[in-house]
């Protein structure tokens, strides 16, 4: 086909033409066929999906997309957000923040939900816990009153099981050196994260060398009880007081109010917060408190003097040995873990709680060598059961046993360390004439007598009724039975009568006398000394036990029998060691008839 040249307009191109068919007239026509198989692709994709949502459901045609966002519900503005632990305790927070997010405070006093207080135990530790089974017995059977958490070196990881209190309690820690700022950045560290629970109300720190001399409840209801913190914050004039003080404390710390006291302490909630809150005095003993200034031993009771002194006990709780001299305490390994050895810890200790004079001055002890825990575990049990509600229910059960033999008609309470000081036949015929049982039940107007009583103990015991015995007695089938058979008293003396109101000293004697005191002879026939002081009686050995000893305790008495005096009061003695044994058996026949 031939082409041709259509001549040149004035400021156009030359065109080419051709015979061929006309371009732009068939370009609609494909454009409608690809729009019309498109529109088929789309109509049999529909019908599919339709099919395949009525046969198999819309979960598996639609693909689930994660999205960054939370939906509402996972926000963090829950009620139960504020007021539920951690259950991690490992955070990312700086110590900055953590101090300033544990200083937060509710300004309405009032919780608008059950709260049931916590004892926070701090353990601030190097590495292990060697002594975590001795604690895991302790707090076994109280969950939900207590918190653990423990600060360690940062490169330490404890690997407790599972099932263990101690599992998972470690928080974020950092090197921590003794005498320095960073021993007080660590005990501010325990806290902050202790203060994130708010059921949290008592904080304890202690080391990985501490154990509990009480059981839990003991310690739990000491603490309830105080009106006041446990941190010693005493005065010293010496060297090792004020001597550490420095001019360039002032006028924050003036040196009429520095303070020195032990590092380990019990605080409540209000002055946790007041020791993380911090920022007044802590740049003053981070700069001018350095060794020979120990600042663990005076930042904490300086500033809590100044700012809350009415609220401190001014001691400690926790028992420590300096006896041996040094820049630390004795330590203690499994040789020194005996029976003596913690009655010499708990007896014979005079301090105020509450501003009453107590004998129980010290809940914890330290330092005890990991080699101590085989001998701590054996005698735990024992240690720890005396003067507890579980002492009387033992005489109680001895009593019950006792009475399903129907011919027992007396029943003499004694101890491993007891003696008969006459023969069977003296004794037996003393307690068959007499018309009384022997229980001492004397009311005693003074702080362990009267000054035991609980006001919640009434409208059951009045103060009027309230007395004091030994706890070593005889008595009648008839008021064995009124024992065994209690259930007026006994709840109330187990939850108001806990040291330092010794129960098995008060319990016996308040309720027969409510019940039957005109059959009470209002003494008791097991003849102990006291002359030595302290909470327990003299224990007598082999050089004690001779014939002039045991005159010393049946001659000279004078006591009334059936109303009429009497020379014979005493029937029994006690303590008396195992190396009295011997010459007890040497001695019985002349001296004791038998």
């Amino acid at each position: 086909m031939q082409s041709r040249v259509v001549p040149l307009e004035e400021d156009k191109d030359p065109v080419v033409t051709n015979r061929t068919t006309n371009h732009p007239k068939a370009l609609p026509l494909r454009l409608f066929q690809i729009l019309m198989l498109f529109l088929a692709l789309c109509i049999a994709f529909s019908i599919i999906s339709i099919y395949t949502i009525r046969r198999f459901g819309i979960q598996s045609v639609v693909t689930t997309v994660k999205s960054s966002f939370q939906p509402c519900y996972e926000e963090p503005n829950s009620f139960q957000q504020w007021i539920r632990p951690p259950s991690n305790l490992i955070h990312t927070m700086s110590d900055k923040e953590l101090l300033w997010r544990a200083s937060i405070v509710p300004r309405i006093k009032k919780y608008p939900f059950r709260r049931v207080p916590k004892v926070a135990f701090m353990f601030l530790t190097k590495g292990p816990l060697p002594l975590a089974p001795l604690w895991e017995r302790f707090l076994k059977g109280h969950e939900g009153l207590f918190s653990i958490y423990v600060h360690s070196l940062p490169t330490f990881h404890a690997n407790f099981p599972p099932s263990s209190f101690f599992h998972q309690r470690q928080i974020p820690s950092q090197v921590s050196e003794w005498g320095r700022m960073s021993m007080c950045d660590a005990e501010r560290r325990l806290l902050a994260n202790a203060l994130l629970d708010i059921s949290n109300e008592w904080f304890i720190l202690l080391s990985e060398s501490c154990i509990p001399l009480y059981n839990f409840s003991v310690i739990y209801h000491y603490i309830l009880k105080s009106g006041y913190s446990f941190m010693g914050a005493f005065d010293d004039p010496g060297p090792y007081g004020r001597g550490r003080y420095n001019d360039n404390m002032a006028p924050e710390v003036d040196i009429s109010q520095w303070r020195k006291g032990s590092q380990w302490f019990e605080v409540n909630r209000k002055l946790a917060i007041n020791i993380v809150g911090d920022t007044t005095f802590y740049p003053k003993f981070e700069k001018f408190c350095r060794p020979a200034c120990y600042v663990d031993e005076h930042y904490f009771p300086t500033m809590l003097t100044i700012e809350a002194g009415n609220l401190l006990a001014n001691r400690s709780i926790t028992w420590v040995d300096w006896s041996r001299g040094g820049p630390h305490p004795a330590t203690f390994g499994r040789s020194d873990v005996t029976v003596e050895f913690f009655k010499r810890i708990v007896e014979g200790k005079n301090c105020t709680y509450n501003n009453r004079a107590s004998s129980i001055c010290f809940l914890f002890a330290r330092k005890f060598a990991p080699s101590a825990l085989e001998p701590l575990l054996q005698l735990s049990p024992k240690v720890s059961e005396w003067g507890r509600m579980s002492m009387c229910d033992a005489e109680r059960r001895l009593l019950a046993n006792a009475l399903l033999d129907i011919s027992n008609e007396w029943f003499i309470l004694l101890s491993e360390s007891c003696i008969p000081l006459y023969n069977f036949s003296v004794i037996y015929h003393y307690i068959l004439k007499s018309g009384y049982s022997f229980m001492g039940a004397f009311d005693d107007p003074g702080p362990y007598g009267r000054g035991r009583y609980n006001d919640n103990m009434a409208p059951e015991v009045d103060i009027s009724q309230w007395r004091k015995g030994s706890q070593w007695f005889e008595v009648n089938r008839k008021l064995a039975i009124n024992i065994v058979g209690d259930t007026t008293f006994y709840p109330k003396f187990e939850k108001f009568c806990r040291p330092a109101c010794y129960v098995d000293e008060h319990y016996f004697p308040t309720m027969l006398t409510i019940e039957a005191g005109n059959l009470l002879a209002n003494r008791s026939i097991t003849w102990v000394d006291w002359s030595r002081g302290g909470p327990h009686p003299a224990t007598f050995g082999r050089s004690d036990v001779t014939v002039e000893f045991f005159k010393r305790i049946v001659e000279g008495k004078n006591c009334t029998y059936n109303n009429r005096a009497s020379s014979i009061c005493f029937l029994f003695a006690r303590k008396f060691a195992p190396s009295a044994l011997e010459p007890l058996l040497q001695l019985s026949p002349k001296v004791l008839g038998f």
